[in-house]
């Protein structure tokens, strides 16, 4: 399961993962394991917090309707991964939410910060959830794929 694997990356890792994201085309993030999506997605979004960048309103209440919709179709789908269930995946949510939430501070200072925190800028555009919101509509193991 992809869950095991994240919890012993570094936060220096996972935002390196992050920063392919932002050249990645619609199609390519198609491709990627939805869990792998929602880590960054949730990494990110705890940085830009952290680091006194926030989204503005529209773009956070977007964040929010993505994450969401990318727990609920994890939590679906987690049965079509071999060994996976519905309440395994909402498990590894659960304990991943509470690491990922919590970046380290000293973390703002780095240039993955920016390309982290641009990577969430991108993520919430309108045009990107409507793509992502359209393509979870179609379910899929959620821990096969790329992790961009």
């Amino acid at each position: 399961m992809v869950s095991t694997r994240l919890i012993g990356r570094t936060y220096a890792v996972s935002l390196s993962i992050a920063l392919c994201l932002t050249t990645a085309s619609p199609a390519r993030a198609e491709e990627a394991s939805n869990y792998c999506f929602w880590t960054i997605l949730v990494e990110s979004h705890a940085l830009a917090v952290a680091c006194g960048k926030p989204l503005d309103l529209q773009s956070e209440q977007r964040f929010r309707r993505i994450r969401k919709a990318l727990e609920t179709a994890i939590i679906r789908d987690a049965p079509l991964s071999p060994g996976g269930s519905s309440d395994k995946a909402r498990s590894a949510i659960r304990q991943d939410a509470q690491r990922l939430e919590s970046p380290n501070p000293t973390s703002c200072a780095t240039p993955d910060a920016s390309n982290a925190i641009e990577l969430l800028a991108q993520a919430t555009t309108q045009d990107f959830e409507a793509r992502l919101l359209s393509g979870l509509q179609t379910p899929k193991d959620p821990y096969a794929g790329d992790c961009l």
